[in-house]
């Protein structure tokens, strides 16, 4: 496990979506922030060596993992508090442990390989996860599961009057959260207190400064000499390669998104979205042929990208480095990890 799949943990309490319109509320005063998905370092398939935090973070996140590495680790212990709460309140709710469907199908960021770009590019505008599941920028709705129907038809079989208390006590009231002090884990409802509870657990307030820690590794590593290096180098191979307006990594993407933008633009008028469920396959029905030119040109970007990282050193550098500052970390937290260990096994 890598510091940006610990990251995710903690962020997936946002991402579960809301019911009936309605989601969790603000962050709790005193539950510490968990690093950001987005602002740690991200990790790379090809190098086997363990980063120095993944002992800690297997221990201290295990009890919240399940099989599918990529599922919300919140979700089965806080759906399972959230069918406590409202069994206590006198209602039937089953715990979702699926993905909502109101929620878009999950994309998974591909790694930045040549392999991987050959065929799928970034996977905006190519489905890398499969026929029939979309990709990254077309993805595809979640079917109804079991435990949200069964949800929805108890919800329906309540009278008027019994159903607005059953939203109430799920959902809380919603102009409570407009006002000054709102504090979810006493004001929200069963499921955003079930799911505050849980991530406060995850994300102990008492190792605030070690959580704080690992959500500013990535702007070390970022800003660090070795990495600028290297991402100059990774410009200059860019340009090489014929896209000398792409000065930052991430302006690899930005681009190819700037691509799926246009291209929706000029075959607006001509893609019907009644000749499929899926936007992406009404598109591919539509104008099979300018979706094609569209892949083309995103597979030709990535595979730049992925080919200039490994030629300016950017992959490896980033790797190194990343690993160098979560040793760094280790080293000035271990009595705040240890203690943190400890707390986990004493709950278990």
């Amino acid at each position: 496990m890598r510091v940006r799949a610990a990251a995710a943990c903690a962020a997936g309490v946002l991402a579960a979506a809301l019911l009936a319109g309605c989601g969790p509320g603000q962050a709790s005063p005193g539950v510490p922030e968990p690093p950001d998905p987005g602002d740690v370092a991200p990790s790379n398939p090809q190098w086997d060596d363990e980063s120095p935090l993944d002992a800690y973070l297997r221990e201290v996140l295990g009890e919240f993992e399940s099989d599918d590495a990529y599922a919300d680790p919140l979700r089965a212990p806080a759906e399972e508090a959230v069918a406590a709460c409202m069994a206590e309140a006198g209602f039937e709710y089953h715990p979702m442990l699926e993905e909502p469907s109101y929620v878009s199908g999950g994309w998974r960021d591909l790694p930045h390989t040549v392999e991987v770009a050959e065929e799928f590019g970034y996977g905006f505008s190519i489905e890398a996860e499969g026929r029939g599941n979309g990709t990254a920028r077309w993805s595809v709705p979640n079917q109804e599961g079991q435990a949200e129907r069964a949800n929805r038809e108890y919800k329906e079989s309540l009278s008027p009057a019994a159903r607005a208390e059953y939203e109430r006590v799920l959902l809380g009231d919603p102009l409570a959260v407009l006002e000054e002090g709102y504090d979810e884990m006493t004001d929200g409802g069963c499921y955003t207190r079930s799911y505050a509870e849980i991530s406060t657990l995850m994300w102990p307030t008492e190792f605030a400064a070690v959580i704080d820690a690992m959500g500013e590794i990535y702007a070390q590593v970022e800003s660090d000499p070795r990495l600028v290096d290297a991402q100059r180098a990774w410009t200059l191979c860019m340009a090489d390669a014929g896209y000398p307006d792409l000065t930052q990594l991430r302006d690899a993407q930005s681009f190819v998104d700037g691509l799926i933008t246009r291209f929706l633009a000029e075959n607006a008028d001509r893609i019907d979205r009644t000749l499929a469920e899926s936007e992406y396959d009404a598109i591919r029905a539509s104008v099979p042929a300018e979706l094609a030119e569209l892949q083309a040109a995103e597979r030709a970007v990535a595979v730049a990208d992925a080919t200039c990282r490994e030629d300016s050193g950017y992959t490896r550098v980033e790797h190194e480095v990343t690993l160098e500052y979560e040793q760094d970390l280790v080293d000035r937290y271990r009595d705040e990890l240890d203690a943190w260990v400890a707390q986990v096994r004493e709950r278990q």
